[in-house]
C-alpha cells in the first residue's frame, strides 16, 4: 500500500483519477475511521473508502475487506436496491471509490438540531430497514454471498474482549490505551453486566441481512420533499438508502434496530451536563437534548418498523427485548471506539456506561425509559398493518 487516504490528500487522489476538479469541492467529512464523504458541485457526493488494519488484544489483524463489499453491491444491488454506483476500486491501495444518489443527505445532518427532530424520518428508516430485512429472507443469493462473504467470522464478537477479562497479564498494560483500565475496572466492579454481555453475544440469531454499522452516516434520506407525502409503495421505499456495508452479515435484526436505537439516545446523552458534584439521574434530567425530545422518535422508527414486518413478533417473541439489549450494546461500542481514537474517557463516558448497563442488565424495565411507556402499553399502542 503505497498510498495513505486522509481529509488532506483524498481531493488530489480523485482529480488524479479525472474523478472531479479542484473547484468541484464543497465539502470533505471524516465519516468513520476507513471513510470519507467528499461533496461535489451539482449534487454529486463521493464515498472514498480505504481498507485499514487494526489489531485485538493478541495482535492480530481485524478489517472488513472492501473487495467483499463490492462483492456484495455486484451481485446484490439489483436485488435489494442498494442504488450504488461503483466509480472506482484501487486494488493495489484497497480503494474503493463510489458515489451514492443525488439529492441524498444522510441522517446525521438530519440531525443536527436534535430539539426538532422528524417523527416522519425515522418511521420511514423504521421501514425501510424491515422491508430490507424481510426481502433477504427469500433471497437466496443473499444468503449463499453473506456465507461466502463472512466464512466463519464472528461478526458480533465483541470487539477487543480483553475488557471482560477477569485477570490480566502485566505486559497486556502496554499494549493498550490508558483508558482502556477505566472500562476494564467498570465490567469488574459489575459481574452482572460482565456476564450478560456475554450472553447476549452468544444467543445471537442469524436470521436475515444485518447492515452491522447503522450509524447516522450510513442512512441516507432524499432531499425530495415531494416524495414525503406519497402514498406510493415504490417512492416511500426510495426514501432511505443505506450505505458502507463492509461489516454486514446474515444476522440478528435487532442489533441493527437497536443500533439506530442507540445513535438517537446518544444525541440525549452527548448532551448531557456532568460533574463529579451532580449524581446521575440529575445529569440525566438536566441534559440540554432531553430524553422526552428523542423519544417520539424512537417510538415512531420501531412502530414503523413492526407494522413493515409484523410476523417478526411470531417468528423471534424476544425480539423486543433483544432490540433494547442490543442499544445498551451499541452504546458500549461506542464507548470502546473513543477509548481505541484515544477521544478521552471522561464523566460523559461513564455516564454513557451507565445507561448501558441498565439496558442490557434490565431490558423490560428500561424499556419503559427508552420508549416512554411499557413494551404491553407499546404493543397495545398500535394496530398492525
Amino acid at each position: 500500500m503505497s498510498i495513505k487516504l486522509s481529509s488532506n490528500n483524498v481531493l488530489f487522489y480523485l482529480i488524479n483519477l479525472g474523478l472531479c476538479h479542484p473547484e468541484d469541492l464543497v465539502s470533505i467529512t471524516i465519516a468513520s475511521h476507513n471513510t470519507l464523504l467528499v461533496s461535489l458541485r451539482q449534487g454529486i457526493n463521493l464515498v472514498v473508502k480505504q481498507e485499514r488494519y487494526y489489531y485485538d488484544d493478541d495482535d492480530n489483524p481485524i478489517n472488513f475487506p472492501l473487495a467483499d463489499e463490492l462483492r456484495f453491491y455486484q451481485v446484490l444491488s439489483s436485488t435489494l436496491d442498494l442504488s450504488y454506483e461503483n466509480i472506482h476500486f484501487d486494488l493495489d491501495n484497497s480503494i474503493f471509490v463510489y458515489q451514492y444518489p443525488k439529492n441524498y443527505i444522510n441522517l446525521k445532518g438530519c440531525c443536527q438540531n436534535p430539539n426538532n427532530l422528524s417523527i416522519f424520518m425515522a418511521e420511514s428508516v423504521g421501514h425501510a430497514l424491515a422491508l430490507l430485512h424481510r426481502q433477504s429472507l427469500s433471497s437466496e443469493a443473499c444468503y449463499r454471498v453473506m456465507n461466502e462473504m463472512n466464512n466463519g467470522k464472528l461478526v458480533y464478537q465483541f470487539p477487543y474482549p480483553i475488557h471482560l477479562q477477569d485477570k490480566l497479564e502485566p505486559e497486556r498494560f502496554f499494549t493498550m490505551p490508558p483508558d482502556s483500565y477505566k472500562l476494564i475496572h467498570f465490567f469488574q466492579m459489575s459481574e452482572s453486566l460482565n456476564r450478560t454481555v456475554k450472553e447476549v453475544i452468544a444467543q445471537v440469531k442469524y436470521y436475515c441481512l444485518t447492515h452491522n454499522n447503522l450509524d447516522f452516516y450510513n442512512i441516507l434520506i432524499t432531499e425530495n420533499k415531494k416524495n414525503y407525502f406519497s402514498q406510493s409503495e415504490e417512492k416511500k421505499q426510495n426514501l432511505i438508502k443505506l450505505i458502507n456495508w463492509e461489516k454486514c452479515s446474515w444476522g440478528d435484526p435487532a442489533f441493527d434496530l437497536g443500533t439506530i436505537i442507540s445513535k438517537y439516545l446518544l444525541l440525549w446523552l452527548t448532551s448531557l451536563i456532568v460533574h463529579p458534584d451532580i449524581k446521575l439521574e440529575t445529569s440525566l434530567q438536566l441534559a440540554i437534548t432531553p430524553l422526552d425530545k428523542i423519544q417520539p422518535s424512537i417510538v415512531g422508527l420501531t412502530k414503523a418498523y413492526l407494522n413493515t414486518w409484523p410476523e417478526i413478533l411470531n417468528d423471534y417473541p424476544e425480539f423486543l427485548k433483544r432490540v433494547v439489549e442490543f442499544a445498551g450494546l451499541a452504546l458500549i461500542y461506542h464507548i470502546v471506539e473513543i477509548i481505541r481514537a484515544f477521544r478521552g474517557f471522561n464523566n460523559q463516558s461513564m455516564c454513557i456506561l451507565q445507561v448501558a448497563k441498565n439496558l442490557l442488565c434490565s431490558p423490560e424495565k428500561s424499556f419503559k425509559s427508552v420508549f416512554g411507556l411499557t413494551q404491553a402499553e407499546f404493543l397495545s399502542s398500535f394496530n398492525f398493518q
